[in-house]
């Protein structure tokens, strides 16, 4: 089995002999079981369910002990004329191997020219089961090569995959780096407006100040009666000191 592993199946890693054997046993163990509980479910032949629905009740039956791990094993399997050869095979139990390995070994002494020396019933056996385990071998490899192939496939889909997440990710993010660069420049044409909007509101205020202060200033102060100049001139002092203008002290009479 490990040779004809090596020579069929391309892996990067290197798997030994009992490492292939235990994996295959443990695949074969576990599909036989599931299989017998999916050929139990359909022999009940119940109304009113798929195949699918009779799948799950095989595995709602086989999962009563222990988990199922082994589900894609068995699609493939399912479909494999050598695995149908294998299970037939296995179910026809030890006598059947027996008869047959009576009825071989009757065929050679009548068409042997030679008469030989008949051969024992325990190499008979053992004859047996090496042909046997030969053609388990080779079955083991070639469903491993293909569960194999079918895992190479699955890492592909999910690489495609990734890159597709990727490349979906990375135009989420240039959208979003998009959309805050809209709106920062939108913000900073904002603030260029309000800014402008602030002076013109200082300057119409200025403008204005300036207006009253220079009406105020043009006042002819002789001609108004004496606390209406009083206040004018008050008005003048704080007018000139807030300009920054030199104001004459005054004199006291």
């Amino acid at each position: 089995m490990h040779q004809h592993f090596k020579e069929n199946v391309e892996v990067s890693c290197k798997r030994t002999q009992v490492s292939i054997e235990n994996r295959w046993t443990t695949i074969q163990k576990a599909v036989n079981k599931f299989c017998g509980f999916y050929a139990a479910i359909e022999r009940r032949n119940e109304s009113g369910k798929n195949e699918q629905d009779r799948i799950n009740d095989a595995v709602r039956m086989y999962e009563e002990t222990e988990p199922w791990q082994f589900h894609h094993c068995w699609v493939i399997l399912r479909g494999e004329p050598k695995w149908h050869e294998k299970m037939v095979e296995c179910n026809s139990g030890q006598k059947v191997n027996r008869k047959q390995s009576e009825i071989e070994i009757n065929s050679l002494q009548t068409d042997s020219t030679f008469p030989e020396r008949p051969e024992g019933r325990d190499s008979a056996k053992k004859k047996a089961r090496v042909m046997a385990d030969t053609s388990s071998s080779s079955t083991a490899v070639e469903m491993l090569q293909k569960m194999h192939e079918r895992g190479e496939k699955n890492d592909e889909k999910e690489d495609e995959l990734r890159q597709e997440m990727f490349r979906m990710e990375r135009e989420r993010l240039d959208l979003q780096k998009l959309n805050w660069e809209k709106k920062w420049a939108a913000w900073e044409k904002k603030w260029a407006v309000m800014e402008s909007n602030a002076k013109l509101r200082q300057n119409e205020y200025e403008l204005n100040q300036w207006n009253a202060d220079l009406i105020v200033m043009s006042q002819d102060l002789d001609k108004l009666a004496p606390p209406l100049r009083a206040m004018y001139e008050q008005k003048q002092m704080e007018i000139m000191k807030r300009r920054g203008i030199n104001t004459p002290p005054t004199s006291e009479s």
